[in-house]
């Protein structure tokens, strides 16, 4: 267990709410949404347009953090079977915000079939409406995913992992590091052998699982492992002045490296095209460079936003902040108001303004609505 604690140390001060980690996750569903809308511009601005990295790590390492605190605390006090049964509580909720999204969005391209046509190859949707019956027995067990609908599955699966993972990171936090690290070297060997994508090498999974779980595990427990080692003062990470401009450095470097293009492909020089950096900057498989990018845009943002400066959230950061508390909800409306807008492009052709205003609006939904179910929360 996690030992008693004086007053005044890192546990203790942990146990206040951290904005930061609200904040953060609500930044990161606006950017996965603005992320998702075809043919918007406004992706130009979020990370992945700059950098290898983008959102999605951000979001499942900040999910294996809060997790860790939240069912660690649990644990803590009443027990692994206390922990293991809200555990499973909470996978059954994300188990149906799941199904009533995809039911959601399903439906919705049904209306939208029956006044308009569509290209083929708009939607993955087939199966469901070639079959429903077939379509939702299969997206029961995870076998048929449309895109978007891969995240919640992958989540519910590190969760159910979380607590023996807790109880052997409790006993030395080395050793499972050490098949983390075991698992990510693994996802990495198998991209490079040129291992049919995980899981759809077994033949049993359709539609877009484009994460490798092997390798993607890696920033789910990451974010426990250092929640743990904060949580229990076994270990802490400590991010300096000279740490935090290295990041910086790190950051410019890797983003002149991206779009080195614009400067040596008029010589013929174009690094994208060498198999080998393919492989080192694959995010499907959280490659080597893309986590080196997060992480130092992790520790630059850990030094450069201190928590004071969230201890009392300004106006502008609260719905921010109330989407990052919400972060269930949010997720689910943001995959939904993606496909309403990817249908409407699809099918109305509308102008090429409408992206960016549909953004923008969805954007200010989504921050009304974790504002607002926060406000409800709290009153």
């Amino acid at each position: 267990m996690y030992p008693k604690t004086a007053p005044n140390s890192i546990p203790e001060l942990l146990s206040r709410r951290d904005f930061r980690i609200d904040f953060f996750r609500g930044l990161a569903l606006l950017i996965i949404f603005i992320d998702h809308i075809d043919y918007n511009w406004m992706k130009h601005v979020t990370l992945g347009f700059f950098w290898f990295t983008d959102a999605a790590p951000m979001f499942f390492f900040l999910s294996g953090y809060v997790a860790c605190m939240v069912y660690g605390r649990d644990y803590q006090k009443h027990g692994l079977k206390s922990m293991q049964r809200k555990i499973v509580r909470r996978c059954i909720t994300l188990y149906v915000y799941n199904w009533v999204t995809f039911l959601f969005c399903g439906l919705a391209l049904a209306a939208f079939l029956d006044r308009f046509a569509m290209p083929p190859g708009s939607h993955q949707f087939a199966l469901l409406l070639q079959d429903p019956m077939q379509a939702m027995v299969r997206f029961a067990v995870f076998s048929y995913l449309p895109e978007f609908f891969f995240i919640l599955p992958m989540y519910i699966f590190f969760l159910l992992l979380l607590p023996r993972f807790m109880v052997w990171v409790d006993r030395d936090w080395r050793k499972p590091a050490a098949v983390v690290a075991l698992g990510y070297l693994t996802a990495q060997i198998l991209q490079i052998s040129g291992f049919p994508l995980f899981p759809q090498a077994f033949g049993f999974f359709e539609g877009s699982w484009p994460f490798h779980p092997l390798a993607w595990q890696a920033v789910f427990f990451g974010g426990v492992l250092v929640a743990h080692g904060l949580r229990s003062g076994k270990f802490q990470i400590k991010i300096g002045k000279r740490e935090a401009w290295v990041a910086v450095g790190i950051l410019v470097a890797i983003f002149l490296f991206k779009w080195h293009d614009f400067l040596l492909k008029p010589w013929g020089w174009y690094w994208f095209d060498i198999p080998l950096i393919k492989v080192l900057c694959n995010k499907d498989y959280f490659s080597p460079l893309v986590a080196l990018n997060f992480v130092a845009l992790l520790g630059a943002a850990h030094y450069f936003l201190p928590r004071r400066l969230f201890e009392r959230p300004r106006l502008w950061i609260k719905p921010i902040v109330g989407s990052g508390s919400k972060s269930l909800q949010i997720f689910c409306l943001g995959i939904a108001g993606d496909y309403l807008i990817n249908f409407t492009t699809f099918a109305l052709q509308p102008p090429d303004w409408f992206q960016e205003v549909a953004s923008l609006t969805g954007c200010a939904i989504l921050l009304f609505l974790g504002y607002y179910l926060t406000k409800v929360k709290t009153t």
